[in-house]
This record gives structure tokens, sequence and C-alpha cells, in this order.
């Protein structure tokens, strides 16, 4: 959602309006809302856990913050597998970059 469309939410729907990033894959990935909505209106908010967001090159290679790339979501596997399993990737299919502050954007 565009940065002015989600401000406008805000101030049009409610002053508790959340704005979540999500995917079937992967479930919720981000969230912003109150104060942090208004100051980085741009982002998707911060990852939540479990999981690992990275941003990636066309290689899987991590990229530093700042670079626009693959978004990749990683999360340990459950305690119940077996011990040689590796962790649950997911793509969710867009690109983005990781602010400084690390708070996750996404391109449009």
């Amino acid at each position: 959602m565009p940065a002015e469309d989600k401000i406008d939410a805000q101030r049009l729907l409610s002053p508790f309006y959340v704005m979540t990033y999500k995917s079937t894959e992967s479930g919720v990935i981000a969230r912003i809302e109150g104060e942090k909505l208004q100051v980085r209106p741009a982002s998707c908010g911060r990852p939540l856990p479990p999981g690992k967001l990275e941003i990636v090159d066309a290689d899987d290679n991590p990229l530093p913050a700042g670079l626009v790339g693959r978004i990749r979501l990683t999360w340990p596997a459950p305690k119940e597998q077996p011990a040689d399993r590796s962790p649950s990737r997911a793509y969710p299919g867009d690109l983005g970059w990781l602010g400084g502050v690390p708070l996750y954007r996404r391109t449009w």
C-alpha cells in the first residue's frame, strides 16, 4: 500500500490502524502501527518472530541494508523434526530492502 494511503487510512478509519505484510506461504511477516506509521509511512514495519527476514540477490546471497532484492523469510525447523532437517524458507515474490533501523520496507 502506498505511504499516502496508509496515512489516510489511519487518519480516516482509526488512530489504531494496523498495517500488516503477509504471504500465503508464511503468514504475517511484518507489521506497523501508531506513531511509527506516521514516522515511516513507506515501511511495512518490523519483521515478526520467529522468522528471520533477509533481502537476497538472484543467487540467494544476503544483501546489505539499503540494497533492493528478493525478500526471503527463514525460520527454524520444528523441534519435533529430525536433527538433519534444514530451516524452512519462504519467498513471497516481492522485492524489498531493509532500512537502517532495521525496519523492513517493500517496493511497489
